[in-house]
């Protein structure tokens, strides 16, 4: 199991090495509130989400002064909508993909990543990104075009090495 306290202070410390920034990482989501958002999203989330979630419910650094808002991981009560959001950019043309797509980081530039729905049921052992600059809106693109593998886990991706 990870050590998230320890993963996200590593991130912290990548991310704004001079502490310019407020960090946010609240204390975990209740289970009531992640058996909701499984119950809304129809799948139980992959244990490694559910277990950063039961210790950080969102993350992400936020300007002085500003509303604290999460810039990176979105909280649970954010969850279902992000996913929707994401989901549309490309339910169009690629409804099977959007549809087993499941992100949870915002990089507020038009980019998500998430864990992807397996056609066997399962998800895969791996992070996804949607990357919009390379999404052509074609039906015929392949997806593996604009979604592409970033990092084998969660906590990889927030604290390489």
């Amino acid at each position: 199991m990870a050590k998230w306290n320890r993963i996200v202070s590593e991130f912290f410390r990548m991310s704004d090495p001079e502490g310019k920034n407020d960090h946010y990482a609240p204390s975990g989501a209740s289970p009531e509130s992640i058996v909701k958002v499984e119950a809304e999203l129809g799948v139980e989330m992959p244990h490694e989400l559910r277990d950063f979630y039961s210790n950080h419910d969102g993350l992400g650094l936020v300007s002085r002064g500003e509303t604290p808002m999460p810039l990176f991981i979105r909280p649970t009560g954010q969850l279902v909508d992000f996913i929707n959001q994401c989901r549309s950019a490309f339910r169009d043309t690629h409804p099977t993909y959007a549809e087993r797509y499941f992100p949870f980081i915002d990089w507020y530039n038009g980019d998500s990543s998430g864990f992807i729905l397996g056609s066997d049921g399962r998800f895969v052992d791996m992070v996804f990104t949607f990357s919009h600059e390379l999404y052509c809106y074609e039906a015929g693109q392949d997806a593996n075009e604009f979604i592409h593998a970033h990092a084998e886990t969660l906590a990889e991706l927030l604290a390489p090495g």
